[in-house]
């Protein structure tokens, strides 16, 4: 093991397999870094943890953007049909800061739908795929 990696274990206070989830997260760690300090926490207060659950609540709020984008788009439309009616009338159910939840601790870090998950998998397979490109985490149900 390198020194560097020594030196971030030591600073986000992991372990070596930690730093595999580290790895698969998509987010610019600078816009991470940037997030904890505007929150006036720094990671060694947060530590891997905190980390992790920084990165998912930037991921549930891309998904509320992807959610709003897609009400609105639907919205301006001069006729829905009965299949987009249903979609809409589905979509504004949703809230991913209280639908998307996880488990964060070093042995098991996970994201899982707390709720309403069939909707998000009927209407927005993008926005989960995204997610999970941008945490590095699979959605469970």
């Amino acid at each position: 093991m390198a020194n560097r990696d020594d030196l971030l274990r030591s600073i986000v206070g992991c372990g070596t397999l930690d730093m595999r989830v580290l790895d698969d997260v998509g987010y610019d760690w600078f816009e991470v870094m940037d997030r904890l300090d505007s929150q006036g926490v720094s990671v060694r207060e947060v530590g891997f943890n905190g980390l992790m659950r920084t990165v998912v609540e930037m991921a549930a709020e891309d998904l509320a953007s992807a959610v709003e984008e897609r009400i609105e788009e639907l919205e301006l439309q001069d006729e829905l049909d009965e299949d987009e009616e249903e979609e809409l009338r589905q979509l504004r159910l949703l809230d991913p800061e209280e639908d998307v939840g996880g488990f964060f601790n070093f042995l098991d870090t996970h994201v899982f739908f707390e709720h309403n998950e069939q909707i998000y998998r009927d209407y927005l397979p993008d926005a989960i795929d995204e997610f999970e490109m941008n945490t590095g985490l699979n959605m469970e149900g």
